[in-house]
């Protein structure tokens, strides 16, 4: 009986010895990857905001050359005026042509280049940031890709069929849904600035909510988030430098 009890406590002994030990192993290993797991976690907020700061620096270049063009499109239209009440001669007319062909493919290129740095920078930046912190920038990563992907593809089929004035009734459909990328974009620049105290990416995201009824000041939220994310690029980088000389 007794060496039966004996037996039974050795055997506890020998399961709590061993709880113990799993534990402890269990502890050591979190303990030694997780300096990796948070250097890879920087890394890939940086690979994200690095794609944002290149988005942002598109769609500013973009931007402007769609500033420029409109006005030129509005001077252009003020020339045609001209010739038609004065009558000018055709050679007037054809180069009114030429520079209104010119006008046209300026606006196309400033297009092209703002969804570009939206499509190819700043939203696969913005996903990264989920990647990185679902529980941070997940809802605002869906609000900017559904806003703004869907918007661009409705505003390009709007302008493709406004000579049918088919576009006519989908370019505002286009413009509703980039106000939802609007609406995301200022909850991604609240969370981002408030865990960086960035107050660049505070004024980004008031500017966004505001261009939503005035869409000349959409390029200053721009210029923010560029200056904004610049500056936590360098936090990341010096808590990354933290992890490496650790080692």
């Amino acid at each position: 009986m007794n060496t039966r009890i004996g037996l039974l406590s050795l055997q506890g002994v020998n399961v709590k010895y061993s709880y113990i030990q799993i534990v402890y192993c269990i502890g050591v290993g979190e303990i030694m990857k997780s300096p990796e797991e948070h250097r890879n976690r920087l890394l890939m907020a940086l690979s994200g905001l690095n794609d944002i700061r290149t988005g942002s620096k598109l769609v500013l270049i973009g931007s402007l050359i769609l500033a420029i063009s409109i006005s030129l499109l509005i001077f252009t239209m003020g020339s045609w005026g001209m010739i038609r009440s004065y009558r000018h001669g055709v050679f007037s007319m054809i180069g009114l042509l030429a520079q209104s062909l010119y006008v046209l493919a300026l606006f196309i290129v400033g297009i092209i280049i703002v969804l570009w740095g939206i499509h190819m920078g700043y939203v696969p930046g913005v996903r990264d940031l989920a990647e990185y912190d679902r529980s941070k920038y997940n809802t605002a990563s869906m609000l900017i890709y559904i806003g703004y992907l869907w918007g661009s593809i409705f505003l390009l089929i709007g302008l493709l069929t406004i000579p049918i004035l088919i576009g006519i009734f989908i370019i505002p459909l286009g413009l509703l849904l980039f106000t939802i990328g609007h609406i995301g974009s200022a909850i991604l620049m609240f969370q981002l600035g408030g865990e960086h105290d960035s107050s660049s990416l505070f004024f980004a995201a008031v500017i966004f909510l505001l261009s939503i009824v005035l869409p000349i000041i959409w390029f200053i939220a721009w210029i923010l988030v560029y200056t904004g994310v610049s500056s936590v690029r360098k936090s990341i980088r010096e808590q990354l430098d933290k992890i490496t000389t650790g080692y």
